[in-house]
């Protein structure tokens, strides 16, 4: 059995997936909420932690507990991305890119954009849905794009 823990509010990303392309899957594939866990009613399988990026910090040192309680439980519990020390997208594509594998970079908001090569785009740090702008191709176009939005913005170029 693989066990994929989510986040209630995103469980339909992979429900989606189940009901279409991977409908062969669905008697092998149990969505577990973050929000609902019990550890005795836990079974042997496959456990992915997913939707890290949402957990905020209490909810991460939760989820490590449990990823930690079910790794002592032995090997009929294969574990996949450790709550506390996978990485998350920022710092997953900064090591991307050190390591030659990404050509472009992500920045912070609050990080010096003086070597960002231009043209760019902004996107939410931890959601899901692509671009929140279009390309950006002079840096007044980026600093009005950065105006007015969440401090929890990167960009990307």
């Amino acid at each position: 059995m693989i066990h994929y823990l989510v986040t209630r509010r995103h469980a339909y990303t992979l429900a989606k997936f189940l009901d279409g392309w991977g409908r062969e899957l669905a008697g092998a594939v149990r969505i577990l909420f973050y929000e609902k866990l019990a550890l005795r009613r836990l079974g042997p399988g496959a456990y992915i932690f997913s939707d890290l990026e949402r957990l905020d910090a209490a909810a991460t040192r939760r989820a490590a507990r449990l990823w930690e309680k079910l790794h002592a439980r032995g090997d009929e519990y294969r574990l996949l991305n450790h709550p506390a020390r996978s990485l998350r997208r920022h710092a997953l594509l900064e090591r991307l890119h050190e390591r030659g594998r990404n050509t472009f970079r992500v920045f912070r908001f609050e990080d010096s954009l003086d070597d960002a090569r231009l043209p760019v785009f902004l996107r939410g740090s931890d959601d899901h849905d692509g671009a929140a702008t279009s390309l950006l191709t002079t840096p007044a176009q980026v600093e009005a794009a950065m105006r007015g939005r969440a401090p929890k913005g990167q960009l990307i170029e």
